[in-house]
């Protein structure tokens, strides 16, 4: 299979659950987790997931990306609930392996690029490996001629990771309006402020 995956992990869990009679706070944080990612991706057809306690594997089986704004709008309800979270996202080939037990369970070099992309930097930021960023700008000049107030260059910008001076793009999930995320380009709205 080829397409994005995204590797979504909340942020202080390992914290909390050091903290002696928290674990009600924790199971409430990764409860409203799971419930963020599910009414998000309920609609969705093309994009697939797979929980891991306070973390989840987001997937697609192509090269659509109206996945980056179904991500974008799970930010954004994390946010809104006082959550936070960091995403790697690869683009490329992974492997499924079906079975009783896990109904969806993926691995591969794109897999464990995401996980690696996640962990490069700091804060609620969805950062991006280079062949990601290269297949979102392909598809989003595709769609450039329908989109008002928008470049190729404002939703994934590159920055340096100051830990080791490697070049990093990150994905700026702040510009996407609120009411999109249908898998129709007719439904796609952008907002720059």
């Amino acid at each position: 299979m080829k397409g994005y995956v995204f590797y979504l992990d909340l942020l202080g869990i390992s914290h909390i659950s050091r903290i002696p009679d928290y674990s009600d706070v924790l199971k409430s944080k990764i409860s409203q987790f799971h419930s963020i990612i599910n009414e998000n991706i309920k609609e969705i057809k093309n994009l697939k997931y797979h929980l891991l306690s306070d973390s989840v594997f987001l997937y697609t089986n192509d090269d659509d990306i109206s996945s980056f704004f179904t991500v974008a709008n799970i930010f954004r309800d994390l946010l809104k609930d006082g959550i936070l979270c960091r995403a790697g996202c690869d683009y490329g080939k992974f492997e499924i392996l079906h079975t009783r037990l896990d109904k969806y369970n993926i691995f591969g070099e794109t897999v464990s690029t995401a996980v690696e992309m996640e962990k490069v930097g700091k804060g609620h930021r969805i950062f991006v490996s280079d062949k990601a960023y290269k297949s979102f700008n392909n598809k989003l000049k595709e769609m450039l001629e329908t989109i008002d107030n928008l470049n190729e260059n404002s939703l994934i910008t590159k920055h340096i990771n100051y830990t080791n001076y490697t070049e990093l793009y990150i994905f700026n999930w702040i510009y996407i309006n609120n009411t999109i995320f249908m898998n129709n380009k007719s439904f796609y709205k952008f907002d720059n402020n």
